[in-house]
């Protein structure tokens, strides 16, 4: 499991590798990346439904050569006024497409074997008259071991498990993964492809599927 923040966080996507503020010791790094966007609207809260809220992201790790933490706050407002929220109709996403993100994760190295775990809470404001099973909050929590098995084979195992209020429920996800990467491999499957756009292979999920990778270095 790799943390894409990038393409996990949008808000920090063009300052993931360029920190505000960088600490280095000779056995330990602290790091720390920020971004704001605005609405690209005269108003402050945009009152366009249909165009882009404000938008920020700010992200700090420590890194030490056995372990990995990571701390990380994201939100996505509403374009039609500026809220943390939003309805559930007209196709509208609610707390899934609006809110704030609070996200802690972290990494253990132990020769071949890497421990990963992470918790998100996922907050809304000013949501009221939301049916029941629409969440207007949500928790997720994951976990996961990864076995270096050879430096071209891995072994990931992994769980994942999110609870909703307003009677949204809870669900757990059992996650195992074997990965084998050949350098001859890559090398005849771009060949073969004729120059087509070559995948990474990396997980890349979108902000509705809730931040499920784990911290990484």
């Amino acid at each position: 499991m790799v943390v894409d923040v990038a393409g996990t966080w949008p808000q920090l996507a063009t300052v993931e590798q360029q920190p505000l503020l960088s600490v280095s010791r000779p056995k330990s790094q602290v790091d720390f990346h920020g971004q704001y966007s605005l609405s690209n609207s005269t108003s402050w809260n945009g009152g366009d439904p249909k165009g882009q809220g404000r938008q920020a992201g700010a992200a700090i790790t420590y890194t030490a050569p056995l372990f990995q933490i990571r701390g990380l706050y994201d939100e996505i407002r509403n374009p039609a006024n500026g809220t943390l929220g939003g309805s559930y109709s007209d196709d509208g996403n609610g707390a899934y497409a609006h809110s704030c993100e609070y996200t802690a994760m972290f990494s253990l190295f132990l020769g071949q074997f890497k421990i990963q775990g992470g918790y998100q809470a996922i907050r809304t404001s000013g949501m009221s008259a939301t049916l029941a099973g629409l969440p207007t909050t949500l928790d997720h929590e994951w976990g996961g071991v990864t076995w270096q098995a050879t430096p071209t084979a891995a072994l990931i195992a992994a769980a994942y498990h999110v609870n909703g209020n307003n009677g949204a429920g809870n669900a757990t996800d059992l996650f195992d993964r074997r990965f084998v990467q050949s350098v001859e491999a890559h090398a005849a499957r771009h060949a073969s492809r004729n120059g087509a756009e070559q995948q990474d292979g990396e997980l890349r999920p979108e902000r509705e599927q809730r931040r499920h990778d784990c911290v990484d270095r």
